[in-house]
């Protein structure tokens, strides 16, 4: 009986035991997979850590890039703003540029020309300046040359790179002296970037960037941080240029007044004296002959007034674009010798042989005759006044296709090559011995031809003589309602 009972009890204690290390173990798995899952948890908590960090610090390089980009610009912008003399300024932001964007730097403008010129250039290793300099120079061509990669860069008006076997060929085109080119192979250049200058819609030159350090590769350049400070030096060259012509023309409309003032005061005192001499003669018995130089004096007196007024005032017309003109048919001959002959005596005094002659048989244009004669006029003055004793000055008209074209040609002293762009400039007064008025009369010539739909231009050769030729159309195309006194357009005075 104890025996059945010791037994049954140790039955009920294994049961127990059993449900116990099964619930222990029920336990300890709940446990495991709580543990686990809190693990993945943890896990995913410590990756989106890690993913934020890696953004935090992302942004941070960025917030920080873009700093230094904008301290970068902001120091660039007081440079190129801090002086009206734009050569200096850009070779000082050549420096700027180098090396913190590129290895090497030519900063280029062109000229009216079509031609472009090197202001600036700079290289990370100074020794290498002078080559840079020679590679600098191809790029001065004329703006017309396909091979130009700056060329094409202001023709386009965006910027081109250049990398590889392109690189050489550049080179090759870019510069004539294999001497040159071999320079140039030295420099290890592996890129090439043209940035342009663009200013009110108008291209004033560019910035090159080279790179040649291998640690360098040209997709770390900031092109939008280039092509800003590209424009804003465009802007800051075209506002000193605008100065500079500004006080140009300052300087030359005080001249102008100082001259006017002078000359209107000689040729008034001149009418004065004469005025006061008539006058002490009168109820006095005095030869004609007396009479009539002091009346010629007085003549020649408000007719040089008269000229200078009518000058004043063909300026300021031709400056507001309305210069009336009086058009008929003429006889081209007819006013090529009519100016001529106006000039017969002076010619005759100073013993200069006139010539003139019409090529092409009698033609007829259709122009303001006075206005053409006050062309020719204006430019057989010049003439006169620098051929010496002895030349000669031709005034010749051809006849051919549509157009007329009107020459006037002197042996005299020539126009120096520096001065000739400027000849049509209002103000404008050579450096030449004898050469006074008030520098407007060929701008006034430029602005007459040009409100007929005609041509003017110079050539000349120092101690040789020089040629001034203008252009007219034959016919001018009028509606049946026009009159035929029109007015010049603005759009014709651009020098």
């Amino acid at each position: 009986m104890k025996h059945n009972l010791a037994e049954r009890s140790r039955e009920r204690i294994d049961v127990a035991s059993f449900r116990a290390a099964d619930e222990l173990e029920s336990r300890i798995a709940s446990a495991t997979a709580a543990l686990e899952e809190q693990n993945d948890h943890l896990h995913q908590k410590a990756e989106e850590l890690r993913r934020a960090a890696a953004l935090a610090a992302d942004l941070l390089a960025r917030v920080s890039a873009e700093r230094m980009r904008f301290r970068f610009l902001a120091e660039t912008s007081a440079l190129l703003s801090a002086s009206l003399d734009y050569e200096t300024t850009l070779a000082s932001l050549s420096r700027v540029l180098v090396p913190t964007l590129a290895d090497g730097c030519g900063i280029f403008l062109a000229n009216e020309s079509s031609t472009i010129r090197c202001v600036a250039t700079a290289h990370a290793d100074p020794a290498k300046e002078p080559i840079l300099q020679k590679l600098a120079s191809g790029f001065c061509k004329d703006t017309s040359d396909p091979e130009n990669l700056l060329a094409q860069v202001m023709r386009e008006k965006r910027p081109i790179v250049v990398r590889g076997p392109m690189i050489e060929h550049g080179a090759h085109a870019c510069m004539e002296d294999p001497e040159a080119v071999r320079l140039f192979q030295l420099l290890t250049v592996r890129w090439v970037i043209a940035f342009p200058f663009v200013s009110r819609d108008r291209v004033l030159g560019g910035i090159v960037l080279y790179g040649t350090n291998s640690t360098r590769e040209c997709e770390d350049l900031d092109r939008v941080l280039v092509q800003e400070i590209a424009n804003r030096a465009a802007i800051a060259v075209d506002n000193a240029m605008l100065y500079q012509e500004a006080q140009r023309a300052i300087s030359a409309r005080e001249n102008l007044m100082a001259i006017v003032s002078h000359d209107m005061r000689n040729s008034l005192s001149l009418v004065l004296m004469s005025a006061a001499l008539l006058d002490g003669s009168l109820g006095f018995e005095e030869p004609r002959v007396h009479m009539k130089q002091r009346v010629d004096m007085i003549r020649k007196g408000l007719g040089q007034m008269r000229r200078l007024i009518e000058d004043l005032l063909d300026f300021a017309s031709l400056e507001g674009g309305h210069l009336s003109l009086l058009r008929r048919e003429h006889d081209v001959a007819s006013i090529v010798s009519e100016a001529v002959e106006a000039f017969q005596l002076t010619a005759n005094a100073k013993n200069i042989r006139l010539e003139c002659r019409v090529m092409g048989g009698p033609c007829d244009v259709y122009c303001d005759r006075d206005r053409i004669l006050q062309v020719i006029a204006n430019v057989m003055g010049n003439a006169m006044k620098f051929t010496p004793s002895g030349g000669t000055v031709t005034v010749l008209a051809r006849v051919g296709g549509d157009d007329i074209e009107f020459s006037v040609a002197d042996t005299g002293c020539g126009i120096p090559k520096e001065e000739l762009p400027r000849v049509f400039e209002a103000y404008f007064r050579s450096s030449r011995p004898k050469n006074g008025g008030t520098g407007l009369g060929l701008f006034i010539a430029k602005g007459v031809v040009e409100s007929h739909g005609g041509h003017m231009w110079v050539e000349s050769r120092p101690g040789v003589g020089t040629t001034f030729y203008f252009s007219l159309p034959r016919f001018v195309m009028l509606s049946d309602d026009e009159d035929a006194t029109v007015e010049s357009s603005s759009s014709h005075l651009v020098a």
